[in-house]
């Protein structure tokens, strides 16, 4: 009885020492050869190296049925990344006067479907004076961007270097005062722009962006004042930086 058992002990042992060395194996824990497996073969100690915040979610009975490709196991798929920030506002018109309105505005965006979509949400502020006419104006609004990343180190998920289309739709509510005098005015106008946007993440912290593209304001609003006053819209061209930090 006691040879039996010992037996039947020795066969578990035996059966647990060669699960592990299956597992150590298709991890890349151990090598054949009796190695570490942490010389770039698609191990562990790659996972690591690549996201070492993944490196504890690693799923043993997932990855020993998978490849050895550390990028299938490191997060996979990515958890989407936000980012807060703000960005700069420089409209002008196309007409004879630029009419042009400057600002600032706060972002919130994140990346999507590995860093494909870019939702986002913006409100904002902008302030111009010409024509007589001191105009004041609030906006809010989501927008979509549809990109990819063109610079993607070997380190990681996301890219480093940006690229994409992006479509902004905003409310806008004004505040119209003449300079010479005489009863302020308020108005709302609706906003759809479509713009070129190139970003930068610049140590997987931050971010740096330009955004540049026509817009069209429906209806066309127009301020009066003592010099002819001033309209914005229908189609307009905005351009602005935009700086945030990336939340890990």
């Amino acid at each position: 009885m006691a040879g039996r058992g010992k037996g039947r002990r020795s066969g578990v042992y035996d059966t647990r020492m060669l699960a592990s060395a299956m597992i150590g194996l298709a991890l890349g824990l151990a090598s054949p050869d009796g190695s570490d497996g942490g010389s770039g073969d698609g191990g562990l100690a790659d996972i690591c190296k690549i996201d070492p915040k993944q490196c504890e979610t690693v799923d043993l009975k997932y990855a020993a049925a998978r490849p050895l490709n550390p990028r299938m196991y490191a997060g996979y798929p990515p958890r989407p990344l936000a980012w807060v920030g703000v960005g700069g506002r420089n409209a002008f018109g196309f007409e004879s006067k630029l009419n042009a309105d400057f600002g600032i505005e706060a972002i919130a965006g994140g990346w999507l479907l590995f860093d494909t979509l870019q939702p986002s949400f913006k409100i904002g502020w902008s302030h111009e004076n010409r024509g007589g006419a001191t105009v004041d104006a609030a906006r809010f609004g989501p927008g979509l961007a549809v990109g990819w990343s063109f610079w993607r180190p070997s380190w990681g998920w996301y890219g480093v270097a940006w690229l994409g289309a992006a479509i902004d739709a905003a409310y806008v509510h004004t505040w119209a005062r003449p300079s010479g005098g005489g009863a302020d005015a308020t108005a709302w106008s609706g906003s759809f722009g479509l713009s070129a946007l190139f970003q930068l993440r610049i140590l997987r912290r931050f971010l740096l962006g330009v955004q540049a593209g026509p817009e069209v304001d429906f209806p066309t609003l127009h301020f009066p004042g003592m010099t002819g006053g001033m309209d914005w819209g229908p189609f307009r061209f905005n351009a602005g930086l935009r700086l945030g930090a990336i939340i890990p």
